[in-house]
């Protein structure tokens, strides 16, 4: 809850005023223009809000909740300053599943087709036009325009300017590849690459994480409203999950199977047992597995040891709330 304190020089209409002749808002924009008890303000107006940005939109378009979706009850996404900044659904999955979008599009087909199924109305189209019932097949008109289109606006008859690529690459990066192998990937910062590609992900709001980490991160808020999701340090140089200012305190949210539900010991016969498995799949995804829990995690424990943080490792959610149920 905001308190007396919180509330003495600020309201929402404070902030509606502030903002209204900017025409794009940003974190870094509000960042910029705010001072820090400004920032509190933000910080502690609403227990379920993911940014600085969404809280001050919710503000200007009087969100008190930030919506679920309509069908599964997760956290929707977060669409910036639109007109609908929060969809219906959380995916496209969620809205065919509902019953009233499935029974509208049957309608709008039998309107515009007079039946349910409009392949046919396709097919008779593609017929009259290019003489084909699919135009993606070989030797037709409409596949030897694309590849003229392609060729005329492109310069070849594949989207792909690999010239541009290789160039834009050497002027940013120094390489022709910032994916090769050898000497020329030893010569590009990955690392400084991965953090500005976070900031620009925050920025609109389109990081990836799973309902139960928003969850840990919206149950911390009411306890600890100066609470930041993602964030970063000198002395903990990765991108915690959730960091509480006034505790000190870094948590990592390991709740997804490649972290092993628990630090990788190279001594425990289980631990070594479960890597060979994982190796035996041979493939990308448990290769990525086998990378996070046996390289990246160990990293991170060893740096946060290292630097004598306060550091906690939840590998479900049940376990963070068996802690949360004894602060």
């Amino acid at each position: 809850m905001i308190t007396q304190l919180d509330t003495i020089n600020y309201n929402d209409e404070y902030f509606i005023n502030k903002f209204k002749s900017y025409k794009r808002i940003s974190n870094d924009l509000i960042k910029r223009n705010c001072d820090e008890n400004e920032i509190n303000y933000l910080i502690n107006r609403y227990n379920d809000s993911f940014s600085l940005y969404e809280t001050l939109i919710r503000i200007i378009k009087k969100i008190d909740i930030h919506p679920k979706c309509k069908i599964c009850n997760k956290p929707l996404p977060f669409y910036g300053n639109r007109e609908i900044p929060f969809r219906t659904y959380c995916s496209i999955h969620c809205a065919n599943s509902d019953p009233e979008v499935y029974n509208k599009q049957n309608e709008t087909k039998l309107i515009k087709y007079k039946s349910k199924n409009n392949y046919k109305k396709i097919e008779k189209t593609c017929l009259e036009k290019y003489n084909t019932p699919n135009v993606l097949c070989s030797n037709t008109i409409f596949r030897e325009n694309s590849l003229k289109t392609k060729e005329l606006r492109y310069g070849n008859k594949n989207y792909v300017n690999y010239e541009k690529i290789e160039k834009t690459c050497l002027e940013k990066y120094g390489v022709k590849n910032v994916l090769c192998k050898g000497e020329l990937r030893s010569t590009f910062d990955y690392s400084n690459a991965k953090y500005k590609e976070y900031k620009t992900k925050k920025l609109k709001g389109t990081i990836n994480t799973s309902l139960p980490e928003k969850e840990t991160f919206i149950k911390i808020k009411e306890k600890f409203r100066d609470a930041i999701y993602q964030y970063k340090s000198k002395e903990y140089p990765f991108m915690c999950d959730i960091y509480i200012p006034s505790l000190n305190l870094y948590i990592e949210c390991n709740y997804h199977w490649t972290h092993g539900d628990h630090l990788f010991n190279e001594n425990n016969k289980d631990d070594i047992s479960i890597l060979n498995s994982w190796k035996i799949k041979n493939s990308e995804y448990y290769k990525n597995a086998i990378t996070t829990w046996t390289i990246r995690d160990i990293n991170k424990y060893n740096i946060a040891k290292k630097n004598n943080i306060n550091y906690l490792i939840f590998y479900s959610f049940e376990e963070f709330n068996k802690w949360y149920e004894n602060l």
